[in-house]
């Protein structure tokens, strides 16, 4: 079952796709040729989202046009009906967004069908699909969005009861994976080369933060301040809305005073200040997902699958191997890991230089017992 081809979207004969709008991009400040990387899904998931943009941006549609064309009663209407509703309103940015970006993998095989139509073993293949092509941690992802949107079709009485529920949906386990500070450098390096500059910024602030993707995206001029002893930026997080303060490098803030004199447009204290490279509108989290697997690509090839988020996990790993206690490094990341073993489990995982240390430590207290006069039945020797 795979993602069908939106309109624009060519495959070279070396199997490489691409969104080709030609003099049509022109008008709406977008580029005429975006390379997408080889024909997977993911490339015709890409090539779909910047078909809409295109839409949207050309004045062709409403940004919610694609949900209305929907027959009554699919669950794609459905989905555009649940979006008017104040409980929808009420939902967080970040939990629209997801259920938006999941949508872009449910649409394709389930957007036009109607809702009770739909059975159990359908959404057990689907589910199968999406874990073969994309991991395990997309699957959960939009397995998990797949099931609140049938459970609020049944909340709603439009169905009497959801086709997913047999369906289990084990959540991934914890990501190990983490960044080198070398391997930081070189996708930096890519990001400006393939003129990617807000995804290299916005990797350099990640990397010198710690902060959550989604916070790194939404960062504005008014978050930085400064003093005599040099920047740092005071947000909160979007997750916990916990204060954060993030101490920047004197060469980090003049990067970011550069970047924005090179937009071309004025950024209020308020907007976020990270742009994308085709039509300098704020990163949405589609996008920045997109920016980055293209310079991650560009840096390691197509097999490497680390994420941004990774970078994360790194900076904790950095800090916990410089004695920094669980307390400081819950305050870098603004979470409860001093408090929660599970979520240190994550920020935490064991490493082969914590072993090393640990075995260095472990030699200093095999010196000082070398030296001590008591034997091992703690009696003296004289």
């Amino acid at each position: 079952m795979r993602v069908d081809k939106p309109r624009y979207y060519r495959v070279r004969r070396n199997g490489r796709a691409f969104f080709e709008l030609g003099s049509r991009a022109l008008a709406v400040g977008m580029k005429p040729s975006v390379p997408l990387g080889p024909d997977t899904d993911d490339a015709r998931l890409a090539g779909w989202r910047l078909y809409h943009e295109w839409k949207i941006a050309s004045g062709r549609a409403e940004p919610t046009a694609k949900e209305t064309k929907y027959p009554r009663g699919a669950l794609g209407h459905f989905f555009s009906q649940l979006r008017l509703t104040k409980a929808w309103a009420k939902k967080a940015v970040t939990t629209r967004d997801e259920w938006e970006d999941c949508w872009n993998y449910i649409s394709p095989a389930f957007g036009a069908r109607r809702i009770n139509s739909i059975s159990p073993a359908e959404v057990a293949e689907f589910q199968d699909t999406i874990e073969e092509a994309h991991g395990e941690y997309v699957r959960w992802r939009v397995i998990k969005i797949l099931r609140a949107l049938f459970n609020a079709a049944v909340h709603h009485h439009v169905i009497p009861a959801t086709p997913a529920k047999a369906v289990t949906n084990p959540q991934p386990k914890g990501r190990r994976e983490i960044w080198r500070a070398a391997e930081i450098a070189k996708l930096i390096d890519a990001a400006d080369k393939i003129g990617k500059p807000a995804m290299a910024l916005a990797i350099r602030i990640a990397w010198e933060t710690a902060l959550a993707p989604v916070d790194v995206r939404k960062l504005s001029p008014a978050m930085l301040r400064s003093d005599a002893s040099g920047a740092w930026f005071e947000t909160q997080r979007s997750k916990t809305s916990a204060v954060v303060v993030s101490a920047i490098s004197d060469g980090l803030k003049g990067e970011i005073a550069a970047y924005v004199q090179t937009l071309g447009v004025a950024v209020l204290p308020d907007q976020p200040f990270l742009r994308t490279s085709r039509d300098a509108h704020e990163y949405r989290k589609a996008r920045f997902i997109e920016d980055f697997a293209q310079a991650r690509a560009a840096a390691f090839g197509e097999e490497e699958k680390r994420r941004f988020q990774d970078i994360r996990r790194s900076a904790n790993i950095e800090a916990e191997l410089g004695d920094a206690t669980p307390e400081e490094r819950a305050a870098m990341l603004a979470n409860r890991l001093d408090k929660d073993a599970a979520l240190d489990a994550v920020y935490t995982p064991a490493t082969v230089e914590r072993s090393r240390k640990m075995a260095d430590k472990r030699l200093i207290g095999r010196r000082l017992l070398a030296v001590q006069s008591v034997n091992t039945s703690g009696e003296s020797r004289n």
